[in-house]
């Protein structure tokens, strides 16, 4: 079958990725053989390219989120059958034609999303569900700060606070996406290229504040996020895209100012809720809210997977509104 490998040893990014026929997957006894119709693509698997996530490997695929179609099944898999139209949450592999995945990582799809859609939602659907309700306990009638409305998390972020019931503030850096973070359906959008956003924030909510904010940059997005919360807010950390260039500053609250204000300040990461089986029971809601219309996704770019490379950069250029999605058979 063909993937895209990705060497993190290779000394010159541009010569890290390669589109290649590699073996097919292995079944095994609890794993389901998935044709994937559609993966997306994440900010984790830029930084593979970037040689930023932990030591160096060799050849890996990335690849976390997909959608396709049950080939086989393993001899202990009940929960799926061939035929049966999937998502998956994936430690990696996505970024193939076919993928071989634990069978607690494999849900229906939602019967009135294209595949397209339904793999957008793994990823960046659980971890803006898991922080903004569970973590950060959003509530009916509080205000919610969404970072960065054009990325993944951002556009799941603003779907899921409308749905919860809250006011949402969010922030992009072109007119264009705030018209789109507005028809998405946010109260107030802030083109932060323009202007300051704490500042914004302070005066739209007459000198109150946000009760809760997803923040998924870092630097000082995540700083001047942490001075817009009320006394007692809550902030979740999923993400620090900006700072994954070296010069950069590093966003980090200051624990005198936390003490003082009640404030709870956290981070996020989606592998230990799967470990916990978190993402499993949360994303069984998810999934049926999507199929009632209640929540939203949004595709922004389709590439072939043979132009990954090309896909990547679109999103590291934060170019994208919603989700960049490969589609592996061309």
């Amino acid at each position: 079958m063909k993937a895209i490998l990705v060497d993190e040893t290779n000394p010159r990014p541009e010569g890290r990725v390669r589109y290649a026929d590699v073996p097919d997957p292995e079944l095994g006894p609890r794993r389901v053989l998935i044709r994937i119709h559609a993966v997306s693509v994440n900010r984790t698997d830029l930084t593979y390219v970037a040689g930023r996530y932990g030591a160096a490997r060799p050849l890996i695929i990335p690849g976390e989120d997909v959608a396709g179609v049950v080939e086989a099944v393993g001899s202990e898999v009940e929960n799926v059958r061939p035929g049966d139209k999937v998502i998956a949450l994936l430690p990696g592999g996505g970024y193939a034609q076919r993928v071989s995945a634990h069978m607690l990582s494999v849900f229906p799809k939602p019967t009135n999303l294209s595949y397209d859609e339904a793999c957008t939602i793994p990823v960046v659907y659980l971890t803006s569900w898991i922080s903004l309700l569970r973590r950060a306990e959003l509530k009916a009638g509080e205000v919610a700060l969404i970072q960065a409305a054009g990325s993944g998390c951002g556009v799941a972020g603003i779907s899921i606070a409308k749905w919860a019931g809250a006011t949402v503030i969010t922030t992009a850096g072109t007119d264009q996406k705030v018209a789109r973070a507005r028809e998405l359906g946010a109260d107030h959008a802030i083109n932060y290229a323009t202007g300051d956003f704490a500042s914004e924030v302070i005066r739209i909510t007459n000198g109150a504040g946000v009760d809760v904010c997803l923040e998924s940059v870092g630097g000082d997005v995540y700083n001047n996020s942490v001075k817009v919360l009320k006394d007692g807010g809550r902030l979740v950390s999923v993400g620090r895209s900006a700072e994954q260039s070296d010069a950069s500053p590093r966003g980090e609250a200051d624990p005198a100012e936390v003490s003082r204000r009640a404030l709870v300040v956290e981070s996020f990461a989606l592998p230990t809720a799967v470990q916990t089986g978190e993402a499993r029971r949360e994303i069984a809601v998810i999934t049926e809210l999507l199929e009632q219309g209640k929540l939203r996704t949004v595709v922004d770019q389709i590439y072939p997977m043979s132009r990954a490379r090309d896909a990547m950069a679109y999103l590291d250029g934060r170019k994208n509104f919603g989700k960049v999605v490969l589609h592996p058979w061309e």
